[in-house]
C-alpha cells in the first residue's frame, strides 16, 4: 500500500531533503525497508520514493505494525 502526500515546498526537487521516521510495534525505523524476502524478512518496514516539486510517495505493508506511525519531513537544502 502507499499514499501520495502533496507538498508546496517549491524550488529544485534536487536540492530537497527527505526525512523519514516511522513507529511500530517494538521498532523504530528511519527510511527502511525489507521487501521481497531481503534479510529474511518480507513487507516489514516503510520506505518513501517519488519525490517531486508537489508529491512524494510513502509505501508500507496494510496492517503491517513495524510502521505503525510515519513522519515525512522535507526541506530544501542550499
Amino acid at each position: 500500500m502507499y499514499v501520495a502526500l502533496q507538498h508546496n515546498i517549491g524550488g529544485d526537487p534536487n536540492n530537497y531533503v527527505v526525512d523519514m521516521q516511522f513507529k511500530g510495534v517494538g521498532i523504530l525505523g528511519v527510511n527502511q525497508a525489507l521487501y521481497g524476502g531481503v534479510g529474511g524478512l518480507d513487507g516489514t518496514g516503510a520506505f518513501w520514493f517519488g519525490l517531486t516539486d508537489t508529491e512524494i510517495f510513502v509505501r508500507r505493508e496494510i496492517d503491517n505494525v513495524t510502521a505503525i506511525n510515519i513522519r515525512v519531513r522535507i526541506w530544501v537544502y542550499n
